[in-house]
């Protein structure tokens, strides 16, 4: 395997679970030696969690992650500042709202939304474009596939970028 995800959530919309210092005393040394490891078998970590985690984003990277999947703009998590302050640290997953704009958007939503997220983060590579989560059930079967339509309409890595 070349990636391999780790998937505990830690935050909530507002924020983290519990402090910083306590993420970093009870979380951070376990999250290290796992990306370690991976790191010695060859592979890369992706770290999987979303809610609003900006208190405890440098943690992950003293902890060694490759890349943070789920950046949830729910929880006011922005792609453009994200990208701005760990956009050469780590590779970064996500941004496109997975409740409620794959469910009660509308196609030109999404297009704005897939726009945006490529204008903000695609600039000097490490993104991925993809939902804020997963693809939940409650999502019109549509709105996903515009997500792949306006990628790969808008997704190639150019110099306007």
């Amino acid at each position: 395997m070349d990636i391999i995800v780790e998937t505990d959530d830690y935050a909530f919309n507002k924020g983290p679970l519990f402090s910083p210092h306590l993420f970093d005393i009870f979380i951070t040394p376990r999250l290290k030696r796992f990306a370690e490891a991976v790191h010695e078998e060859g592979g890369y970590l992706l770290k999987h969690t979303d809610g609003n985690i900006m208190a405890i984003i440098d943690s992950f990277i003293k902890a060694g992650i490759d890349g943070l999947q789920s950046i949830d703009p729910i929880a006011s998590m922005d792609m453009g500042e994200m990208k701005e302050k760990y956009g050469t640290n780590i590779s970064l997953w996500g941004n496109i709202d997975c409740g409620n704009l794959l469910a009660f958007g509308n196609d030109e939503d999404v297009k704005e939304a897939v726009c945006q997220c490529i204008k903000k983060g695609a600039k000097g590579g490490g993104f991925v474009l993809m939902s804020s989560n997963s693809i939940p059930h409650s999502a019109k079967p549509q709105n996903f596939l515009s997500i792949l339509k306006y990628g790969r309409k808008y997704g190639k890595y150019t110099k306007e970028l």
